[in-house]
């Protein structure tokens, strides 16, 4: 009768008892002592947990989550209200057995083993949550794998879908994406295009040529007025860095013109544009903190396109501020020329006449080189949705 007892309890405990899971460990991860593994090689020695396909992409590759469901659903709790941020995340990679890129992340980037890169992980997780947002545009992510983990992260998870385009940066083999309440009414979209450069107008100074494609971008577009309303279009893009370098400055504007074609495709079905991420540059018409100012036409050759406007305009000077870039190496964030706003918003007129917050949220303080946070500070707006549904198209401001 014991034996009958105690074996009873062995069968409900096992029934009871959780199996480990990926979204436990994160995806790419080996530790002998974990009841079931997520690297690449789980499937030869057929130890996966159960959540690997589903989550870790079956260890094929980057994971990509392009297609836009069958019918739109808006899940925003307050849908007068939309709220959008940008951000540029840091090296959010988590699974080395996924890389497209040179560098080998977690190992080789800002995060050196599995560990801190997962704690990286849980800490911007924590920060989004903060956000309470709607549709949060995330740079420097590694693919569809990375959102999930966030989304399992968040105590509003449920209300998050991801989605993303594997880009074409093979060096780094980072990828924006975004996760949102809002579904978008068509598959992320990505351009293959490339352009010569120098491009027409060109302020770099150099007569250097090429051809140059945006490499990391995605669109994306969505109806928050519902099904009979407005379409709008987010472009995020995320532009080469080092604004002050001229070659990267000539490239970096045959990006923007392929980035002002999205945009002037959009506004000619009559979408309002938003385009929104890393553009590593400086905006010549609204000084920053610092006071920079761009040696390239890269900001002008986007906003032209689609007569759009940079929110940051709404800020006070001394506000205007994303990014910690360590000047000296010193790995302490002294401000000052240290400090830059090279993350931008910008927005169509309708968009614009709409907007009820705009924010750069400076909720932590750089704490040193790889902060867990990210050397990036987010932009966030605040859309008026009624409003932007009530009122009429608008050609200019």
């Amino acid at each position: 009768m014991l034996e009958a007892i105690l074996l009873l309890t062995l069968t409900i405990l096992s029934i009871v008892a959780p199996d480990g899971s990926c979204a436990e460990y994160g995806c790419g991860t080996f530790k002998k002592s974990n009841s079931c593994q997520c690297n690449s090689k789980c499937k030869k020695y057929d130890d996966c947990c159960s959540d690997y396909d589903s989550l870790c992409g079956a260890g094929t590759g980057p994971t990509e989550c392009k297609s836009a469901p069958k019918i739109a659903d808006d899940r925003r709790s307050n849908k007068d209200c939309l709220s959008i941020v940008s951000w540029n995340v840091d090296w959010l990679f988590t699974n080395v057995s996924h890389n497209m890129g040179q560098i080998t992340c977690p190992g080789k980037c800002d995060w050196e083993n599995m560990t801190i890169a997962l704690e990286h992980l849980k800490t911007i997780a924590g920060d989004i949550n903060g956000f309470n947002a709607d549709i949060i545009a995330l740079f420097e992510t590694e693919d569809c794998d990375v959102l999930k983990q966030i989304i399992l992260d968040l105590p509003s998870g449920d209300d998050f879908l991801p989605y993303n385009h594997l880009g074409e940066d093979t060096y780094t083999g980072q990828n924006p994406g975004l996760i949102t309440k809002l579904d978008p009414i068509a598959d992320i979209g990505f351009s293959t295009a490339t352009v010569k450069y120098p491009v027409e107008g060109s302020t770099c100074g150099s007569s250097s040529s090429g051809h140059h494609g945006c490499s990391k971008h995605f669109t994306a577009s969505f109806r928050p007025c519902g099904d009979d309303g407005l379409t709008l279009t987010l472009i995020g893009v995320h532009l080469l860095a080092n604004p002050e370098s001229i070659s990267r400055c000539l490239e970096r504007e045959a990006q923007a013109t392929v980035v002002a074609d999205l945009v002037k495709d959009a506004r000619q079905t009559g979408n309002e544009v938003i385009v929104l991420g890393d553009f590593n540059d400086y905006d010549g018409d609204i000084p920053d903190c610092n006071g920079d100012k761009p040696i390239s036409s890269v900001l002008k050759i986007i906003k032209d396109a689609g007569n759009l406007k940079n929110v940051a305009i709404k800020l006070e000077p001394s506000n205007r501020y994303t990014d910690w870039y360590d000047r000296n190496g010193d790995c302490i964030d002294e401000g000052g020329d240290e400090h830059s706003m090279i993350d931008h918003i910008l927005v169509s007129a309708r968009v614009w006449d709409a907007l009820s917050k705009v924010n750069i949220t400076h909720f932590f303080k750089q704490k040193g080189c790889n902060s867990l946070h990210s050397d990036h500070w987010p932009v966030q707006i605040e859309v008026n949705t009624a409003e932007l549904c009530a009122s009429k198209p608008a050609e200019s401001f």
